[in-house]
């Protein structure tokens, strides 16, 4: 049975560098992953070249450790982690629930940094994550809230902040151009992209789901199709 990960798992394994080139062959359309019992078997084609990796996530106390294997050489390399974004991206059993508290059945204490912090009191601020979507969909967006202290998140929706009457004007307005509905993850369409991303990266709460980086209004470029993005050291 494979062990659901999450995004901060593949942080302790790839460098931000790794995982954003990784993002790309994503986004370009040239990886494809299979679900086999324990693995993830990853197929990627890359500057005319077929790779093939298999990933094997499993639990390491209360982290998620991973066996990687690739074509290439390398086990930390872009191809494997195009291929656990991939599998995060498309295959919901594979993302890793946020933590909960212990039950009263196991007869260990509580432990309050994985209580939601709107049962510890913590204070949290709103974060909209964007994913790459998959055909009609442009992208996903989920709202999230963050504990300030212990970084936890926990994920909300456009009508519960509608129904906040604290939250800023401009939320609210990205509240309603993400359908004011109860969906934690919404899809945007291709005709309202450029607007939902215009306002995200004006408003500074939207970060980029597969590094965390926060969504900020750069130089405009054109790329073209089937070609890794020449992108600037950082970007």
């Amino acid at each position: 049975m494979l062990t659901p990960f999450s995004i901060e798992d593949l942080g302790r394994v790839f460098n931000a560098r790794t995982l954003t080139r990784g993002r790309s062959l994503v986004l370009m359309g040239t990886v494809h992953v299979a679900l086999k019992e324990a693995l993830i078997e990853v197929e990627v084609e890359h500057l005319g070249q077929r790779h093939i990796a298999t990933i094997r996530p499993s639990p390491a106390g209360q982290r998620v450790g991973f066996v990687n294997w690739c074509s290439c050489g390398q086990s930390s390399c872009a191809h494997v982690a195009a291929g656990a974004l991939a599998a995060l991206d498309r295959h919901a059993r594979l993302r890793k629930p946020a933590q909960t508290a212990q039950t009263a059945q196991t007869g260990q204490p509580t432990n309050t940094a994985t209580l939601p912090a709107q049962v510890t009191g913590e204070r949290q601020r709103l974060v909209f994550e964007v994913s790459p979507g998959q055909p009609p969909d442009a992208c996903y967006v989920a709202p999230l809230l963050i504990g300030e202290r212990t970084g936890q998140a926990e994920p909300t929706t456009p009508g519960r902040i509608l129904a906040d009457r604290t939250s800023p004007e401009t939320v609210r307005i990205m509240a309603r151009m993400l359908g004011a509905g109860e969906a934690e993850r919404v899809a945007v369409a291709p005709g309202a992209v450029a607007s939902v991303l215009e306002l995200l990266a004006r408003m500074g709460k939207a970060r980029w789901h597969a590094t965390g980086q926060v969504l900020r209004r750069g130089e405009e470029r054109a790329f073209h199709a089937h070609v890794p993005p020449d992108l600037p050291p950082g970007s």
